[in-house]
């Protein structure tokens, strides 16, 4: 089964929300950091699962997605203005803008939105977030 991780990452705290169909979806706030994000995605993983992680670029996109492509099978850093939904809603919350993420990764929508990985110096990248997001490439 696969399972899609939503997270809304901030400063000081990232909420994280796990959907997988037929299970109900699974909240959780973390501190923002490499390590507590690595500990719960593997906390979320059951045999035989595939698990599919999102969030949306940012200034640190580069040291989450270095961080999570070891733990998760597959990591979208999605760009913000292809996500619609999630920004021309009038009730946005931590918690529903990291469920809106797993559910738009789940159809398939982030896979169209996430960006090129361009490499940058050492032990770090960079995430464009204009035109040069292409299908599948993170």
């Amino acid at each position: 089964m696969d399972q899609y991780i939503g997270m809304d990452v901030s400063d000081k705290q990232t909420v994280a929300c796990v959907v997988a169909r037929g299970r109900k979806d699974v909240y959780e706030t973390l501190p923002t950091s490499v390590a507590a994000f690595q500990r719960f995605v593997q906390r979320q993983r059951q045999p035989g699962d595939r698990v599919h992680v999102t969030f949306e670029v940012s200034g640190q996109a580069g040291l989450w997605y270095d961080g999570l492509t070891g733990v998760a099978d597959e990591v979208a850093v999605s760009n913000p203005s292809k996500l619609t939904w999630i920004y021309r809603t009038s009730k946005k919350t931590d918690r529903i803008d990291a469920r809106k993420q797993a559910v738009l990764y789940q159809m398939g929508s982030c896979r169209g939105c996430t960006c090129q990985r361009r490499r940058c110096g050492s032990g770090g990248g960079r995430f464009s977030t204009g035109a040069s997001c292409s299908s599948g490439s993170v």
